[in-house]
C-alpha cells in the first residue's frame, strides 16, 4: 500500500539470514535486483538456499575486490555480498533497502554506519522491523526500533506493531530522492 513495486528495481537487504524475504521478493517481482549484504556464516547460507530454489545462475556471491555496483542486463538476480561492500555501491543505487532485526545485534556505532550508508546509498525506501522494546541482550538502545539514529531527512510514512509478533513494529521511511507511490 505505501510503495509501489514497479517503482523498484534495486533492492538491499541488510542481514538476510537465509533467504527466505529475497526468495519470495524476486519470486514475486522478477524485475527486481536483489543484493543481500550479511556476516558469514548466514551470507554463505542464504546463497546456498537461494541457489537451490532460484537455480546456481540467479544467485551469484561477489567477491571480496570485485567491484559491487556494476551490473548489466545478464546481471544475477540475486547477488550476495559482505557487509563492507555495501560502500562500493554508488550513492543512490537502491530503490529499497530493507532490514529486519539485525540491527539490535549490532553495536550503536555500526547501527549509525549502516543509517548513513542507507542515507547515501538509497533513494527511494527503507523498510525496518524489529523490537518494539529492546531485549536485555540488545546491544544498540534500550528504547528499541523507536530509538534508531534515523536521519532527520527521512519522512516515516507507515508504522505499525506487527500484526504476528506484536512484540515488533514495522516502519516505512521515505529517503531523499524517493519516489511516491
Amino acid at each position: 500500500r505505501h510503495v509501489d513495486p514497479s517503482n523498484i528495481r534495486s533492492v538491499a537487504e541488510i542481514g538476510a539470514g537465509y533467504g527466505r524475504l529475497a526468495h519470495m521478493a524476486v519470486s514475486r517481482f522478477p524485475h527486481w535486483r536483489y543484493c543481500i549484504f550479511d556476516i558469514p556464516p548466514a551470507v554463505v547460507i542464504s546463497q546456498h538456499y537461494l541457489a537451490a530454489l532460484l537455480g546456481e545462475p540467479a544467485v551469484r556471491p561477489v567477491p571480496a575486490g570485485e567491484e559491487a555496483g556494476a551490473d548489466g542486463d545478464d546481471a544475477p538476480r540475486v547477488r550476495v555480498f559482505l557487509p563492507h561492500q555495501l560502500e562500493q555501491f554508488p550513492d543512490g543505487y537502491f530503490d529499497l533497502v530493507i532490514n529486519i532485526s539485525s540491527f539490535d545485534e549490532m553495536s550503536r556505532e555500526q547501527v549509525e554506519n549502516y543509517f548513513s550508508l542507507i542515507d547515501r546509498k538509497c533513494s527511494g525506501w527503507f523498510y525496518i522491523k524489529g523490537h518494539d522494546v529492546a531485549p536485555p541482550w540488545c546491544q544498540t538502545s534500550a528504547g528499541g526500533l523507536t530509538e534508531l539514529p534515523y536521519k532527520a531527512s527521512w519522512t516515516l510514512v507507515h508504522q505499525r506493531k506487527d500484526p504476528f509478533s506484536p512484540s515488533f513494529i514495522e516502519r516505512i521511511y521515505r529517503t531523499p530522492g524517493g519516489r511516491a507511490g
